[in-house]
């Protein structure tokens, strides 16, 4: 996984990273750098209703209406 910090104040993009297959190393490495930048950007992705939800729930609680807004 590589993580490329943004120009702006803000925010971090992913590369390298299958969210469908989110092992607990790369999901650990994802927390800490949503920490760090607070805005993710994840190239290349396709994750169906399951996926987002799992990922989601990786940042603790969340409102599904929010996830279904974005999707």
């Amino acid at each position: 996984m590589e993580i490329v910090t943004s120009e702006a104040t803000l925010g971090a993009s992913f590369s390298d990273v299958n969210l469908h297959h989110l092992d607990d190393r790369t999901g650990n490495r994802t927390i800490a750098a949503w920490h760090e930048y607070e805005v993710l950007a994840f190239s290349e992705q396709q994750p169906d209703d399951q996926d987002l939800l799992r990922f989601n729930c990786s940042f603790g609680h969340f409102d599904r209406l929010l996830i279904t807004a974005f999707h």
